[in-house]
């Protein structure tokens, strides 16, 4: 009995199908990140929010486009019925590479119709929910480099500090 050795173009065609089927599994777990990813995300985005600021954080929907780096959440809440920040829309263009150097980088924010009241600390930087003179902890906002940031539909609250006495200013953007 002659023993039957696989001929050139049989290998070539294993291979070939082994590339195909490859790719093929690439392509299917590609798109499974792409539409089930944001899904998986949410809960954990909305848990570490809220552990950071210290209130309860909710996001209607989460998005990503990965070939344009933006992350987008829609119907965003921070905080309680008294100190409600609300947000219809907030997409970032993220900055990946430094994301890899434990910097966070965003190149624009797009902040759509906010609603609520922002406060300001005595070096006029964010204050979340909360202030330094009640005794509990202000969640002061990490520092983040933003190239631009576009604001729309805005209908919010400033409140400042003026010689130890808080003041409010209606900010009003359409």
């Amino acid at each position: 009995m002659a023993e039957e050795t696989p001929t050139r173009s049989s290998r070539w065609r294993w291979l070939g199908l082994l590339l195909a089927a490859v790719g093929a599994l690439l392509a299917i777990v590609g798109v499974a990140a792409f539409f089930f990813l944001p899904s998986l995300a949410r809960p954990v985005a909305e848990r570490t929010a809220s552990a950071a600021l210290g209130v309860p954080v909710s996001i209607g929907r989460l998005g990503w486009e990965p070939l344009s780096r933006r992350v987008t959440a829609e119907q965003v809440r921070i905080g309680g019925e008294d100190d409600r920040l609300a947000v219809r829309r907030l997409s970032a263009d993220v900055q990946l590479e430094r994301l890899w150097h434990g910097e966070i980088g965003l190149d624009r924010v797009a902040i759509e119709a906010p609603v609520g009241v922002l406060e300001l600390d005595a070096s006029y930087r964010p204050i979340l929910f909360g202030t330094e003179d009640d005794g509990a902890t202000a969640a002061v906002l990490p520092d983040v480099n933003i190239g631009q940031i576009a604001l729309s539909d805005a209908e919010l609250t400033i409140r400042y500090p003026v010689r130890g006495q808080l003041h409010d200013a209606q900010l009003r953007v359409v």
